[in-house]
């Protein structure tokens, strides 16, 4: 899986990405833009040096939609007069303008505090991961000890736990996101094959169940 730990914890990010908000209300970024930056500067990289990469890694990659395939089907990326005329002065207009204005909020955001990444990164590209997450991504809750033990500390498992919650609650003080089991709102993740359920508008899955009739009926 490719989670929003993966995320916090790359170093480019750490370095150019946490200090980022949104402009107008100057409010920290959300779990899913680290995701989806994250995600963009992965397929970056992969493009860049596939050497470096897992072959089922790559295979991933290249499953995922392109920005192209989701301009035929996705209400953000339509265009916007075309939008309202179809959903007219309704809630759903307004919440798709809503998103759409996030995405952009958020890319703006992320090139106001580094020049690196949108030298990388264009708005285009971070807008193909952003919808992939947005589609895409699964909650997994709060990540256990299990997940990173790092050898180093093998046998002395309670002085890792320590280190760990350390790890977690630091990400709470930097970009304001709570992961932890008291209050936390958990990971989100990108989980190959699991995440193609249920996200296409013209679905042709389907599931069906029949109630086993007891012997009384």
């Amino acid at each position: 899986q490719i989670w929003d730990l993966d995320a916090y914890r790359d170093p480019f990010v750490r370095k150019h990405l946490f200090k980022a908000s949104h402009k107008i209300s100057g409010n920290r970024m959300g779990t899913e833009a680290f995701l989806a930056s994250f995600l963009a500067l992965e397929m970056k990289r992969a493009e860049q040096n596939p050497s470096n990469f897992d072959p089922l890694r790559l295979a991933y990659f290249d499953s995922l939609p392109t920005l192209e395939e989701f301009q035929e089907y996705h209400p953000i990326l339509e265009e916007r007069q075309l939008m309202s005329d179809i959903l007219g002065r309704s809630m759903s207009h307004s919440v798709l303008q809503g998103y759409r204005n996030m995405v952009n909020s958020e890319y703006e955001g992320f090139a106001a505090v580094s020049s690196e990444f949108s030298n990388l990164i264009s708005q285009n590209e971070y807008i193909r991961a952003r919808l992939i997450v947005l589609t895409r991504a699964l909650n997994v809750g709060t990540p256990g000890n299990e997940e990173v033990m790092p050898a180093s500390f093998e046998g002395d498992e309670f002085r890792y736990q320590d280190l760990f919650l350390d790890e977690l609650y630091s990400y709470y003080d930097l970009i304001n996101v709570n992961l932890t089991e008291a209050g936390g709102q958990g990971c989100i993740a990108l989980i190959p094959i699991a995440d193609l359920f249920n996200h296409h508008p013209k679905n042709n899955v389907h599931f069906e169940y029949k109630r086993k009739q007891n012997d009384t009926g």
